[in-house]
């Protein structure tokens, strides 16, 4: 059995990530519809927690990774942060935001954790 993720090129930029079986593809195909909505509640999260005032273009939706389902989530959007004041002041950082799929009638995506790491 092939445990390794698999990769498909949403457009130039971005990327999808799926990990686990048919179940997995299923919810990539609905994260990716619905990517502008979770896009934009994870754009508002992280304009609560951080310091730098910005406008949305400054952030780049980098890749969707739906992960194989446990505790930890179940989809991770990835962001670079590209501030028009200083470019290169976020270039190794990235922002990911984890949701959780749930089931009606609650909202399929939910956000539980935001988290800040560097490459």
């Amino acid at each position: 059995m092939d445990d390794r993720p698999r990769i498909e090129q949403l457009d130039r930029h971005r990327e999808l990530i799926v990990h686990g079986g048919v179940e997995r593809e299923g919810l990539a195909r609905s994260v990716v519809e619905q990517q502008d909505a979770l896009s934009a509640r994870a754009l508002g999260l992280m304009d609560g927690f951080l310091r730098e005032s910005f406008e949305p273009p400054a952030f780049f939706l980098d890749s969707i990774e739906v992960l194989p389902g446990d505790e930890q989530g179940d989809v991770v959007l990835r962001y670079s942060f590209w501030p028009d004041d200083d470019p290169h002041a976020y270039g190794y950082t990235y922002f990911d935001v984890v949701f959780a799929a749930r089931e009606p009638p609650n909202e399929p995506f939910w956000p539980i954790r935001f988290t800040v790491g560097f490459h």
